[in-house]
């Protein structure tokens, strides 16, 4: 599954799920710097950070790897380093790091974000996409107000959506993150 994503998915999309990644255990990322290179990841991956931000939040994240490293704070300087992949999007290190047991959270993060990349997904009919389903999906996407998904399912329930795998997605628990399949599919992001 891992390589059939990685062969096809967006950069975008791969950026995203290792934010997300860091994101499972915010409380791992202690220091400032490394956070803002996850919060700086996502806004490179939607095209809000230019490359001189993710330069700049890659070195500070680096310093921050290098200080744990001498601290022998090894548990930091893993996920300090995890961070700073966020603004490398280092798909090998990923990859190696699932595949030597993926873990549930993990597992997830790669269902909400990519879906099950052996089932295609049909496009979305323009004529769901009303004001109210695009109004409510960005809200929820812009404030990380994943909690208001079933709004938006809802509303794309209104608007006739027939697409039964969509309304599902959207009306699950989740967790779902930035780069939701199928709230990306209402969006129209890649």
């Amino acid at each position: 599954m891992l390589w059939h994503i990685w062969r096809n998915a967006s950069n975008r999309k791969l950026r995203l799920f290792v934010c997300a990644v860091c994101r499972a255990d915010w409380s791992a990322l202690a220091d400032e710097r490394s956070r803002k290179a996850v919060e700086t990841g996502e806004r490179f991956a939607d095209g809000l950070a230019d490359d001189d931000e993710l330069a700049a939040a890659n070195e500070a994240a680096r310093v921050v790897v290098e200080a744990a490293v001498a601290q022998q704070d090894f548990h930091k300087a893993a996920w300090a380093a995890e961070a700073r992949r966020t603004t490398e999007l280092a798909k090998d290190c990923i990859a190696r790091r699932m595949g030597t047991g993926q873990s549930n959270v993990e597992c997830t993060l790669l269902r909400d974000i990519f879906r099950n990349p052996f089932r295609p997904c049909p496009p979305l009919d323009p004529a769901w996409r009303t004001s109210d389903v695009v109004s409510l999906a960005s809200n929820a996407y812009e404030t990380r107000a994943f909690d208001r998904l079933p709004e938006v399912a809802s509303a794309l329930a209104e608007a006739g959506c027939t697409d039964a795998d969509l309304v599902a997605h959207l009306w699950e628990k989740g967790p779902h993150v930035r780069g939701c399949w199928a709230l990306d599919m209402v969006l129209a992001k890649r």
